[in-house]
Parts: structure tokens; sequence; C-alpha cells
């Protein structure tokens, strides 16, 4: 404010007057010259970046940054890109991580990863602004995704997949679903690649190889509101010919909304355990209505347990 100038500045000045200020990096636009810098480490809110390198050239608001590395996670990051401050900032950078550990328990998480794992990515883009939402907002861009030995939140689907090899009752089975609805699911493999439109990261190819079975996923982030919308179908590895069971996540990336779908699996289990008891009540062949509707054999009489028994018999022991 005024009182915070000298009193002969501030007898010149209207108490109401604003001294404007522009943007920290406005400063760069009036700065020509080459710049290389080394840190042992860089601490940032959640992370910290070790043997940090970056070189950069400066020439009338035109920045260049030639290379910057970094150690991170246990892996490495690498980037290149620039940047043209005359007007409205225009940026553009490409982005390589290998290897990088991103633990299920992160921070930058809120303790919840949707995704962790050994990742490596690849990454282009272009965007423009002056502010952080709005470099986000206007972000376009692809790359290309895998992460190793690592989990996604939402659902253990193997323990479901091990659970369903060990059921011997209607309770056993009901279990088996409820137990695979939270928790984590561990995969060997996570690929496919992404492209961002207007600051909204999609994806439609990522594939899933896991102990327990194979999967996809798809779905959008919003990289300035911070929300997810993604949905993962997956084959158990003791029912391949089973529907895919489902998890849907959906909301504020730091704690999404958890939906496990499994409507059409249980139903499918149903219905094969009940084709089974038709055809053996049968002798072996099953009995149509002229509709095609199947119908036990007229004397037949079905008992509950009988019919809950070779609904179970639909499960491989």
């Amino acid at each position: 404010s005024a009182r915070a100038l000298p009193a002969a500045i501030s007898q010149t000045m209207p108490p109401d007057s604003v001294v404007e200020r522009g943007p920290a990096w406005a400063i760069l636009r009036d700065v020509d010259g080459d710049l290389s810098a080394t840190f042992d480490s860089v601490v940032a809110p959640a992370l910290t970046a070790k043997a940090v390198n970056v070189t950069i050239r400066l020439n009338q608001g035109l920045v260049i940054l030639d290379a910057a590395t970094a150690k991170l996670w246990g892996g490495s990051v690498e980037a290149k890109g620039r940047a043209n401050l005359a007007g409205e900032p225009k940026l553009s950078a490409s982005v390589h991580v290998d290897d990088v550990a991103v633990d299920a328990k992160s921070v930058l998480f809120s303790g919840q990863a949707p995704i962790a794992g050994t990742v490596s990515l690849a990454a282009e883009g272009e965007t423009v602004g002056a502010e952080v939402d709005a470099l986000l907002r206007n972000l376009n861009g692809k790359g290309n995704l895998t992460v190793l030995k690592g989990s996604f939140a939402g659902a253990d689907l193997g323990a479901v997949n091990d659970r369903l090899a060990k059921v011997k009752s209607l309770q056993d089975m009901i279990s088996a679903i409820e137990a695979g609805s939270r928790g984590r699911t561990a995969f060997d493999t996570l690929s496919g690649t992404f492209v961002v439109a207007g600051g909204v990261v999609s994806s439609q190819d990522m594939k899933m190889r896991a102990p327990s079975g194979e999967g996809s996923a798809s779905g959008t982030a919003d990289l300035a509101a911070r929300r997810v919308n993604a949905n993962v179908r997956f084959a158990l590895g003791n029912l391949k010919e089973a529907p895919p069971l489902g998890v849907r996540l959906q909301g504020a990336w730091e704690a999404p909304r958890v939906f496990f779908e499994s409507g059409e699996f249980q139903s499918y289990m149903i219905q094969k355990g009940l084709s089974r008891f038709l055809k053996n009540l049968s002798g072996g062949k099953r009995k149509t209505s002229p509709q095609g509707v199947d119908e036990p054999p007229p004397n037949g009489k079905v008992k509950v347990k009988d019919v809950l028994r070779e609904v179970l018999r639909a499960i491989p022991q």
C-alpha cells in the first residue's frame, strides 16, 4: 500500500493507488543469456527430486529448455521444451519418465493412488496461458504409458478369483464377491496410449495382465478439475468364459467413488448352474417348450437344495 512507501513518494500518490505487478516469470521477457544449474535435491510438496540438472537459453522472451533431468522415486525424468513469453505465453514440451516407482499410499493422491507400480511414460504436448489453471485447461498432446508390477484401487479381483475356486456353499460365493468389492488388484503389466484435448486426458486401449486374469481399461482425467472417470473390465482366470467383472472410478482423483459392478457375472453363474440342473433332471437332454424355454420333466420334483448344488457346480473346483 502507499503507507509502505517512502514519505516523499507516498505524498505524490493517492491513498487508493494500486501498484500493478505482473506474473513472476514476466522478468524473463527482458533477459538474454544461458543458464545451467545443478541441484543435489529439489523439494516440492509431496515429492523430492534428486540430482537435478537444468539447461536453459533466454532470448528476448523466448525460453528454450534444452534439457532438464532428475532422479525421482528410484527412476529418472527428462524433459525438453520451449516457451514464447511475448504476449500470451505459449508452451510446448516433451517428457520421458523411466522406472519411477509410484507407491499405492503416495501422498500425491492423499494416500490412495488410483494406479501404483513402476511407471514409464513418454508424452508431448502444447498449451497457452498465463496461469496454471489456464495452462492445464488448454493442454493438448499425446503419449503412452506402461506400468509394471503394480495395482489399481477399487477392488481386489485377485481375491474373487482365488475364493471362487474354493467355494462350497452359496454363502461362500456371496462372500467371494463381497471380498472383491474393496482393496486393490495386483497386476503384472498395464500399458496403452492416451491423448490430451482441452486439458482432459483420455484413453480407450489400456490392457492389463494379472496373476488372476486379464483386463482392459478406458476413461478420462480432467487435469484442472483433478477428477477421474475410469472403467476397468476384468476377466477372471478361473472363469474365462464368464462376463468380466467391472470397476468404475468416478470423482476427485484423490478419493474417487468406487463402484464394483458384478451383476452380469452373478447372473451368468446362476444361469449356468440352473442350466446344468435342468439338463441333469432330463437325463442329460434338455426339454424345451414350443417357445424354446427349458422345462423340467413333468414328474420331477425340484428341491431348493438341488438347485443350489447345481448352481455352485458351475464354479470350477
